[in-house]
């Protein structure tokens, strides 16, 4: 019997230790480390999945608001180093003809890379996970940063950003068209460069 009582003991104790010492499925494991030289999560963003987002930081605290051609949204909370973890709440505007309304969980790494190319340069991105509802993993969520391009992402509440994008979905949606001296480049509006420079430095090409 006391053998018995000791064995169900050390059965529950490996159960305890292997079992709930990982990572739960959509529950982040990421963990907050020293932010990269020269980094800084403010700034602006671009990805294939998720467009336009751009992140306004206030001390440990940031917002962002991203766009892409059929959805829009917000995030919200907190850095420690490289790490910022966030709330998200987000509209899709192109699931069987109707609006819908989402929210979640997620978070970014800031990283620095070399990109190699004949001209070398560091390269920043976001690059995290995202989840539904109380979930904030399991799904990629990464961006590059845009060196030359200005914020043009204004929330308007439950009516979500407003900005210059000059697409179908904008148009749609009641927003104004691009200012004048500016492109857009793969559906994001970008300050034209400097005449003296002939590389695009925001160019996406062999990013993603």
């Amino acid at each position: 019997m006391k053998n018995g009582i000791i064995g169900a003991i050390v059965v529950l104790s490996l159960a305890v230790t292997f079992g709930c010492g990982g990572p739960q499925p959509g529950k982040s494991a990421a963990r907050a480390g020293n932010m990269p030289q020269d980094g800084t999560f403010d700034g602006i963003y671009q990805s294939p999945a998720w467009g336009r987002l751009e992140i306004t930081v206030d001390g440990s605290n940031a917002v962002g608001l991203f766009e892409s051609d059929s959805r829009y949204g917000r995030m919200e909370g907190t850095i420690t180093g490289d790490l910022y973890k966030f709330r998200w709440t987000s509209t899709n505007t192109k699931v069987g003809g109707k609006i819908a309304d989402s929210t979640g969980g997620g978070y970014f790494k800031y990283v620095v890379n070399e990109e190699g190319t004949t001209k070398k340069r560091m390269v920043h991105w976001v690059k995290g996970e995202w989840g539904y509802d109380k979930n904030d993993a399991g799904k990629k969520w990464e961006a590059v940063k845009l060196q030359r391009a200005k914020k043009r992402l204004k929330h308007q509440g439950d009516k979500g950003p407003t900005t210059v994008m000059d697409d179908d979905f904008a148009t749609s949606a009641g927003f104004g068209a691009s200012s004048e001296g500016e492109k857009e480049v793969g559906g994001m509006a970008e300050p034209e460069p400097e005449k003296e420079e002939e590389d695009d430095d925001d160019t996406l090409d062999g990013l993603f």
